[in-house]
């Protein structure tokens, strides 16, 4: 089962959070879900924002949202995060990658069919190494007798970006223009699923 965010922005108006209507949704990606507030970690970064629950001075119309499920963060946050910054440890997925080098998939726990005298192989792509085998059966975007490269990677903060997340940092930066800088605008997220 997926994990959705429902999210939305607030701005400060004088003395309190007011929620600002705006076309954010939830915009993909385990990854940054996991940079920002530590929900489908895998990528095993520190998360930012990890799991704050809802503001104290949420607005009325966000205050529905099941505090468990909520966190948030500001975009004077955002705009100070080291995008250059690796996660703690390498990916808890495994990225598969073609004979030429091409990246194909990542996933978490499986089994494969392969040609390989070394039975410690999975050990060693668990410890960061790169190791190719020879599939024996087709298998995910993979045909019998493909060469498969297999390693676990140390991701930066960077990777989590997409072009959507980026929409939403542009959208709350304009709305800091609007209401007075970045001190004035956060993203509140409830995590679905």
């Amino acid at each position: 089962m997926g994990t959705t965010l429902l999210m939305d922005i607030e701005c400060r108006c004088e003395d309190s959070w007011e929620y600002v209507e705006t076309d954010v949704s939830h915009p993909g990606g385990y990854a940054m879900m996991a940079c920002l507030f530590g929900w489908r970690n895998y990528c095993n970064y520190d998360p930012i924002a990890g799991q704050r629950g809802l503001p104290d001075d949420v607005s009325d119309k966000l205050s529905q949202f099941d505090p468990l499920s909520c966190s948030w963060i500001g975009l004077w946050e955002i705009e100070r995060i080291d995008w250059s910054e690796t996660a703690e440890e390498i990916d808890s997925r495994t990225s598969f990658y073609d004979s030429e080098g091409n990246y194909v998939t990542k996933i978490g726990g499986f089994s494969l069919p392969v040609e390989t005298e070394d039975e410690e192989y999975m050990s060693r792509v668990w410890e960061g190494e790169e190791v190719t085998v020879t599939l024996t059966e087709d298998h995910f975007e993979f045909d019998a007798g493909d060469e498969v490269t297999l390693v676990r990677e140390l991701r930066d903060r960077e990777y989590a970006m997409n072009e959507a997340w980026k929409e939403i940092f542009d959208t709350m930066r304009k709305l800091a223009d609007e209401h007075g800088g970045e001190e004035n605008v956060r993203l509140v997220v409830a995590a679905s699923g």
